[in-house]
């Protein structure tokens, strides 16, 4: 047993209702739900098939990988996880789309719930709504993780195909188009030549982490003041001290996810639309707590270079647009006025002056899509992207109502230093269809023509950071390998520990645990040979 007192690996059964979905598993921060796809014709034909020998032999073998890495921000319940999920539901009747325009050799994802073992009840795991999560189908996330790896060839076609431009292999010509009114040309990202895959990698920090973060923060960062205010006594604490582990390991976390926020100078901000407008009006407490998360991110997220002064860039994406009621067009000024309130109420400044009314003709909004091209979409994905493309029309007054929202009260009032790059839909599902039992959640077939379109809008936006360096997700695999090789032994009698029976790994353990993870067809991050070559660095780190 190890971090949060929960056996490695151990699996609940899931529900009838959530046969689709990840089960909820123990890990080594808390709960875990994880899945993985693997396009099997693809990946044998792309990914070279090597032995450790040959890996070792041959460095120049041509397996390197470059990660783009996405931070993902935002509000509760605001479909983030439901886009990382996305990449995987090789299951799904439109998946096949999706596959057409973005070709994924593989993919996986991993959604975690830091949640100490005293703070659980009977039946937590498998209940549709519990502390483990509020909505179905996810837990709430406080850290997730989506990782699509294709080839170079495959990413930059697709570039090409969705003109966007600024990526290109070293050595070669890159077409740099001139980039959309009021935005910076994009600085050109150039691939070593060994570089033959490209793994897109999306990171998400929950709304319930980002909670947890400010409440951290506000404590100065003070970590047994955080563990005394989620009210942990040491009643709670096991014979075992695992509770105290979990505590210790929460605090790794904390502060790495501070780090990267620090480190972070383009991000996305996820707000849930159907929390904002509750039932046709504007919800002043909902709207309060985005407010403090965006204040809270304006102190922490670096700037360009990553000074701490500088201005990082925030684009919005508005989720779940489609479940606000229609009468919420009928009363715009008194969403406004509400808006003007609670701002002011949060701030202790009173919003003086006339500012224009938000509400205007759906037909003065057009939607950008920053120069991207288009009609791949509809020739892959045909009614379906007509279909994506009208029901975000349907919802532009709720969008302009959103911009306005943030450039003329929100960021001016909150004196924000960050960069507001533009408010878009997100939908990762065509449509969403209660969960008979599942305390309203939902759930529905993919939109695969809004997803590509989300997808290229980053990439076109670099909304990413280029990771060369491959040795945590290498040393990841390291240590799930270790993970499987040990053995854990009861306790003979209550009161003395477990005993853990393991061995150093090797990299030869290394390659035999990646060729298991091949013949479960378990997808992992990095193809085998680019992580046999990443071995020297990660182990000695």
């Amino acid at each position: 047993q190890v971090g949060s007192g929960f056996p490695v690996g151990e699996q609940r059964r899931a529900p009838p209702l959530m046969c689709s979905w990840p089960p909820i598993t123990a890990g080594r921060f808390g709960l875990e739900q994880r899945c993985s796809y693997r396009h099997d014709d693809l990946y044998d034909e792309e990914v070279p098939e090597v032995d450790l020998e040959t890996a070792v032999s041959q460095p120049g073998l041509g397996g390197g990988c470059t990660v783009l890495t996405f931070l993902l921000l935002g509000d509760q319940n605001a479909g983030k996880s439901t886009m990382l999920h996305s990449f995987c539901r090789g299951g799904d009747a439109r998946f096949m789309q999706l596959s057409s325009l973005l070709p994924i050799l593989s993919s996986s994802f991993l959604n975690t719930r830091l949640i100490p073992r005293s703070h659980l009840e009977s039946g937590d795991l498998d209940k549709s709504l519990s502390c483990v999560r509020d909505e179905m189908p996810f837990m709430d996330t406080d850290i997730a993780r989506g990782i699509v790896l294709l080839t170079l060839e495959n990413f930059l076609f697709f570039c090409a195909e969705f003109g966007i431009s600024g990526y290109s292999v070293a050595g070669t010509e890159s077409l740099m188009e001139a980039p959309p009114s009021g935005h910076d040309r994009p600085v050109p990202l150039e691939f070593d030549p060994d570089i033959r895959f490209v793994a897109l990698q999306f990171v998400e920090l929950g709304g319930d982490h980002l909670d947890r973060l400010i409440a951290f923060s506000e404590l100065q960062r003070d970590d047994g003041a955080m563990k005394s205010s989620e009210a942990v006594s040491a009643a709670a604490m096991d014979e075992q001290g695992q509770e105290e582990t979990f505590w210790a390991d929460l605090q790794e976390v904390l502060h790495g996810s501070l780090r990267l926020l620090a480190d972070t100078t383009r991000t996305v901000y996820f707000i849930n639309c159907a929390t904002l407008f509750h039932d046709g009006a504007l919800e002043p407490e909902a709207l309060t707590v985005m407010l403090r998360k965006l204040r809270f991110l304006d102190g922490v997220l670096g700037g360009k270079g990553g000074e701490a002064t500088g201005n990082p860039e925030v684009l919005f994406y508005c989720a779940r647009c489609p479940e606000v009621d229609d009468s919420l067009s009928l009363g715009l000024d008194s969403a406004w006025a509400a808006a003007q309130a609670a701002v002011a109420a949060f701030t202790g400044i009173e919003t003086r002056g006339e500012a224009e009314k938000a509400g205007v003709a759906v037909a003065a909004w057009d939607v950008d899509d920053a120069a991207l091209d288009l009609a791949p979409l509809e020739e892959v994905a045909g009614e379906d992207a007509r279909s994506a493309r009208d029901a975000e029309l349907r919802v532009a007054a709720l969008l302009h109502f959103v911009r306005r929202l943030l450039t003329d009260l929100i960021f001016p009032s909150l004196r924000l230093r960050l960069v507001f790059c533009g408010v878009h839909a997100v939908r990762s599902l065509a449509s969403t269809a209660p969960v008979e039992g599942a305390g309203g959640g939902s759930f529905g077939p993919l939109c695969a023509a809004s997803i590509v379109r989300n997808v290229s809008r980053l990439l076109q936006r670099r909304v990413c950071c280029p990771v060369a360096n491959l040795v945590p997700h290498v040393a990841e695999l390291i240590l799930r390998c270790a993970v499987e090789q040990r053995r854990v032994q009861a306790p003979d009698s209550p009161g003395t520990p477990a005993l853990v029976h393991g061995r150093w790994v090797t990299r030869a353990d290394l390659a035999h645990y990646l060729e298991e993870c091949e013949a479960r067809s378990a997808a992992v991050a990095l193809p085998e040979v680019a992580a046999l070559q990443g071995w020297p660095l990660a182990a000695a780190g």
